[in-house]
């Protein structure tokens, strides 16, 4: 019996000396690994899907194309038809609309239009471009007046020529 509170004491006196629980301690974290058997299944999955689902692109063949009839670079060239150009003047009462070329002078944003619509139909292409050309003393909603007259005239390339300092 003796023998056996002496056990007990001295078991007693190891808890006392023992180091303070701590959070965590037990395995290692670093020893810890995920379980790779779930993971490859979802990969050979996903690779299975892709390998299924997915088109491949056809072997690419030649493209047709027709050769020119002669040599030379003057086939690509087209004829360019010269840019109409407004330019736009500040008179006493409003704004001037002068036609590049024509010396025509306009002073309503209706009659723009129909000289635009003339003009137009003279060259036979809605292709031309149109450069409206401000003054600097050119209020901007007059600018902007002459820009969609000449879109409402159905001309396709329509832009503001920048003013020079």
């Amino acid at each position: 019996m003796e023998a056996m509170r002496e056990r007990i004491q001295l078991a007693s006196d190891r808890s006392l000396t023992r180091r303070p629980f701590r959070v965590g301690r037990g395995r290692d974290r670093s020893k810890i690994q995920p379980l790779l058997t779930p993971m490859i299944d979802v990969t050979f999955q996903l690779l299975l899907f892709l390998l299924l689902v997915g088109t491949f692109r056809p072997p690419e063949g030649q493209i047709p194309a027709v050769s020119p009839q002669r040599a030379g670079i003057a086939l690509a060239q087209r004829d360019v038809a010269k840019p109409i150009v407004l330019t736009l003047r500040r008179t006493g009462d409003g704004v001037a609309y002068e036609m590049s070329g024509l010396g025509r002078r306009w002073t309503s944003p209706q009659e723009l239009y129909t000289g635009l619509i003339a003009c137009r139909e003279s060259l036979g292409s809605d292709q031309v471009a149109v450069v409206v050309r401000p003054g600097q003393d050119v209020p901007w909603n007059n600018v902007v007046e002459a820009v969609n007259q000449a879109i409402r005239a159905k001309f396709r390339n329509v832009g503001i020529h920048p003013l020079s300092p």
